[in-house]
């Protein structure tokens, strides 16, 4: 019997667009950004609570994605989010998310938060899986 054997994941190379502590994104959001005027509503959110605002900047969407990850409001300020990894697989593009809240007992700073990140990828046109790993801080 003759046994298909799946291929190796393909590293896909990412850069960091943005990222920050706080947003518009109040619920865990995570989203892939296809065209300018999809950016800019995202990019506005993303500013909500930033002074002064500024305008997206533009991309090349005929040669890149750009995937958004948001973890959500929460009522400290010691939470992240990042990508860690991107790889595709039988047609399909994986994107690790790693999410950390402070560890029981940690210190913290009470402040409302929502962690944000948006990277860049070469043009992706198909389906996007997202493989969500939690992490605590020392």
């Amino acid at each position: 019997m003759i046994q298909m054997m799946n291929p190796a994941p393909r590293t896909v190379p990412f850069e960091v667009v943005a990222e920050g502590k706080t947003s518009g994104f109040t619920e865990k959001t995570y989203q892939v950004i296809q065209d300018q005027a999809t950016w800019k509503a995202v990019f506005d959110t993303l500013q909500q609570r930033t002074l002064p605002r500024k305008e997206a900047p533009p991309l090349d969407f005929q040669q890149y994605t750009l995937v958004l990850v948001a973890s959500g409001q929460g009522p400290v300020m010691n939470r992240s989010i990042r990508v860690t990894r991107v790889f595709e697989q039988n047609h399909v593009l994986y994107v690790e998310v790693e999410r950390c809240e402070p560890a029981p007992g940690a210190i913290t700073l009470p402040a409302f938060s929502q962690p944000y990140q948006v990277i860049r990828i070469p043009r992706w046109e198909g389906e996007v899986a997202f493989l969500e790993r939690n992490c605590a801080h020392p």
